[in-house]
């Protein structure tokens, strides 16, 4: 492999690398950023939840809390005081969501909390919170995270299409630059095969850059000016 070669798919890699890593942050930040979003659409939905079931609670009519709900786009489960199961959506686990100790000491304590889990292998948000009429009853509202899902993922291929153009467009960047670094060492190459004892005044064109190769240049030539005396 020569040199040029090396020399621009180190660039390549390291433009490839930074640019990955990049993308990466940006991802997780984004995806943070719609995480929160998320949560703070469903803590207004527990708000509403929450108050419409204090409400029909006081009214005794459960039913038409259970009506009005029906329609909603959100899911919802109520627990009792001790996390069994009352009623909720359609289709959704009538078990109490796996969570740690320290977790239910916090609900019992009047957290509010937020927990991911799976329903039917499609990822959902949760948020659980005690009912406000002091009966120890635990309101579960669930939405999957399709909208997020869907922006991500989007987002991801148009990242991979981006990451493969940018990495085109190095390779091809890199040859090229390298192409011109190392221009004059091909001059050095050309001049030193054309100089025989007959035409000892060949010299070899110094470029205008005075980086390491140009003072490598003036240097041979120097040697070529006492080898030619």
């Amino acid at each position: 492999m020569n040199l040029k070669l090396r020399l621009s798919l180190w660039y390549s890699l390291f433009l490839f690398v930074s640019l990955f890593a990049a993308g990466m942050a940006g991802y997780w930040r984004i995806k943070h950023v719609l995480l929160q979003q998320f949560d703070i659409e469903l803590a207004d939905e527990m708000l509403l939840v929450n108050a419409l079931y204090q409400d029909e609670k006081r009214e005794n009519d459960i039913e038409r809390f259970k009506a009005f709900l029906s329609h909603a786009d959100f899911h919802y489960v109520v627990f009792g005081k001790n996390r069994e199961y009352l009623f909720g959506s359609r289709d959704l686990p009538h078990t109490f969501p796996d969570m740690s100790p320290e977790d239910i000491r916090r609900l019992e304590g009047g957290a509010t909390l937020f927990l991911q889990k799976d329903i039917g292998n499609i990822p959902h948000r949760v948020i659980l919170q005690r009912a406000g009429d002091g009966s120890g009853d635990i309101i579960v509202v669930e939405e999957p995270l399709k909208r997020v899902d869907y922006v991500m993922n989007r987002l991801r291929a148009a990242a991979f299409v981006l990451l493969a153009l940018f990495l085109i467009l190095s390779i091809t960047g890199g040859w090229w630059m390298s192409g011109r670094a190392l221009a004059p060492i091909g001059d050095v190459v050309r001049t030193a095969t054309q100089i025989q004892e007959s035409n000892m005044s060949l010299r070899i064109p110094v470029p205008e850059t005075r980086d390491e190769v140009g003072r490598l240049i003036v240097t041979l030539n120097a040697m070529l000016d006492r080898m030619e005396s």
